[in-house]
């Protein structure tokens, strides 16, 4: 299976325990946003995925696949 940025979104989203409602209201994204985001449908700017990356605990490099983390 291809590890898609929203693919890995979604594995952090669910380490986090976060429900999308969490999501959108600690990032002022609208939940659309992020399910988009987080089935690979959006690209998004960068501080867009920022705010979902620190929102869920993770880099920006582990969500995006500069990193694995380690």
């Amino acid at each position: 299976m291809e590890d898609t940025t929203g693919l890995r979104l979604r594995r952090c989203v669910a380490l986090s325990g976060m429900s999308l409602n969490e999501i959108a209201r600690v990032t002022g994204l609208q939940k659309n946003t992020v399910k988009r985001a987080m089935n690979g449908h959006m690209e998004g700017y960068l501080d867009t995925w920022v705010r979902l990356a620190r929102a869920v605990g993770f880099s920006i490099d582990e969500i995006t696949g500069l990193t694995d983390g380690e």
